[in-house]
């Protein structure tokens, strides 16, 4: 019997969350223990999806997010880590972002989607621009995920 009230229970909570909007924009990244020190509470807020507004790569976890004092409302870094290569984040942004400018740059070392043009030089504006990332890279830090290869950062313009 306790286990089918724990079932109902979860299952309301669960669909709360749903309706009030409030998905997180994906799971969290276990922190390294050793890196505890420098990172705030705050930075280890997960945003929820509609604060967000650019989808999270499928399987990511999230590892930290701060808040800028640029731009008119003040920019929103998000830093997402995969176990997946970069080779496939990269197609999955590039297919998912559609009317962004996409681009790669560094031979294959990072790659990233605008919303807005950013000239042939690259100029990305974090002030104004929203921004996905896609870095080559198997360093977490702060975090500790076992086996990762790629790290996703989302810049963002909140409402």
């Amino acid at each position: 019997m306790k286990w089918w009230i724990f079932l109902c229970g979860g299952l309301v909570f669960l669909g709360l969350a749903a309706i009030c909007g409030a998905e997180p924009l994906a799971p969290s990244a276990p922190l390294d223990p050793g890196m505890a020190m420098m990172v705030t509470p705050t930075e280890r807020e997960v945003p929820d999806l509609a604060t967000v507004k650019i989808p999270a790569y499928p399987g990511s976890e999230f590892c930290s997010v701060k808040k800028g004092k640029w731009g008119p409302s003040g920019a929103v870094w998000v830093q997402l880590l995969s176990k997946d290569s970069y080779a496939q984040v990269s197609q999955w942004y590039e297919k998912k972002m559609k009317g962004w400018y996409c681009r790669e740059w560094g031979q294959g070392v990072v790659y990233n989607c605008s919303d807005k043009d950013p000239g042939e030089a690259g100029n990305y504006d974090y002030e104004t621009f929203n921004v996905v990332e896609i870095l080559r890279s198997n360093l977490s830090f702060p975090c500790r995920v076992e086996g990762m290869k790629t790290q996703i950062a989302i810049s963002f313009q909140p409402d």
